[in-house]
């Protein structure tokens, strides 16, 4: 069972993306370049089947034609990893602070929280246009049929995937660290995953080292980004 991208309903599995109030004889690819940005309901079905039909979403999402999807993917990805950094940093400074409290003269750290929030905020946001950006030199690079729009919703997936990873890994990281580390590698290869597999729906085809060669140079990329922020 999945869901339709328009209203939210259940629709079965070899449907098409709407159901029959919404798109009537529509094909699959008419269907999902419809989306319409301005209703909720269609956020949540297309959330419902990223997590239960992630192959289908993906196809879905290839022939979406606004930039609103990967947006709302990448902002909320940005927030959540926000979150986690803040939380990993005020636990560094708790038991930082726990160390050294006995030393005399300490006062404690002065943390500006809400200035690093917007920082990481604000490069999380900037890692989505700097991989949208890479996707799509490297598909010119490989001579691959992707537009502009296409790379950008398909790296904003690719950050959400990641962030909801880096989450899981916060959590499951209280319970032991060992733990918090497989899970943010794991997210690690899910989301190189989603970008090949996002990148197979949108051009049919990927160069056996498309993935690796995008992933290096986004990196290599985003290493002096930060060195230039931080």
């Amino acid at each position: 069972m999945k869901y339709c991208t328009q209203c939210g309903v259940p629709i079965a599995d070899d449907a098409g993306t709407v159901c029959e109030n919404c798109g009537g004889g529509q094909t699959a690819a008419e269907g999902a370049a419809s989306f319409q940005t301005n209703r909720p309901e269609a956020y949540a079905a297309l959330a419902r089947n990223y997590l239960f039909h992630p192959l289908q979403a993906l196809g879905d999402m290839a022939a979406v034609r606004s930039f609103v999807p990967g947006l709302v993917a990448a902002g909320t990805a940005a927030l959540i990893l926000a979150v986690v950094v803040l939380v990993y940093l005020h636990q560094t400074v708790g038991a930082l602070s726990f160390i050294f409290g006995g030393i005399g003269g300490f006062n404690g750290f002065d943390v500006p929280y809400f200035s690093l929030f917007v920082r990481v905020l604000f490069g999380a946001l900037l890692q989505w246009l700097l991989l949208s950006g890479v996707i799509v030199g490297g598909a010119k690079l490989f001579r691959m049929p992707a537009e502009n729009v296409q790379a950008f919703n398909m790296a904003g997936l690719t950050k959400l995937y990641f962030a909801a990873a880096a989450l899981a890994s916060m959590v499951l990281g209280f319970i032991h660290p060992w733990l918090g580390l497989s899970v943010l590698a794991g997210g690690l290869v899910l989301s190189a995953h989603v970008l090949y597999k996002g990148m197979r729906a949108v051009s049919g085809d990927v160069p056996f080292y498309f993935v690796p060669a995008m992933l290096t140079a986004y990196y290599i990329l985003l290493g002096a980004l930060f060195r230039l922020m931080f």
